[in-house]
């Protein structure tokens, strides 16, 4: 069998377990962040979720029917001239959590975030504490 041939055939080899496949069933990736706050948002079983909440003082709370991807990432802003005016001095907790989820089965989901500091010696008042997203799964 000549090569092209060979590389043909097990192209179509590794591709065929997946074309009865519709772009439909892929995952959808559902961005969250600091605007989703207090709201119901509706989901698909399977839908990727990534949240970002633009401060280094938020901490994982309570989730439920949503499964762990990897790690939060947590990215500082680092004081310095040529950072936004707000960053500029340590402690203001500039910067970004990013956490990601899986929805996992139909129902409801929630995923919440709280902090207390919203500054270096700055406690956040009650309104600014919690972060809390109601989903709705289909």
């Amino acid at each position: 069998m000549k090569p092209n041939v060979r590389a043909f055939l097990l192209s179509l080899l590794l591709i065929m377990p997946f074309a009865g496949q519709s772009s439909a069933s892929a995952s959808k990736i559902i961005t969250i962040s600091e605007s989703s706050n207090g709201k119901r948002i509706q989901v698909a079983t399977g839908s990727l979720l990534k949240i970002t909440l633009h401060s280094t003082y938020w901490a994982a709370g309570a989730t439920t029917n949503l499964k762990p991807i990897g790690e939060p990432t947590i990215t500082p802003i680092i004081p310095s001239d040529t950072s936004p005016a707000n960053c500029r001095h340590p402690g203001t907790g500039c910067g970004t959590v990013v956490w990601s989820y899986k929805v996992i089965k139909k129902g409801s989901a929630i995923f919440s975030a709280t902090r207390t500091s919203c500054g270096e010696a700055l406690r956040c008042t009650p309104d600014q504490m919690l972060f809390k997203v109601n989903l709705k799964v289909k």
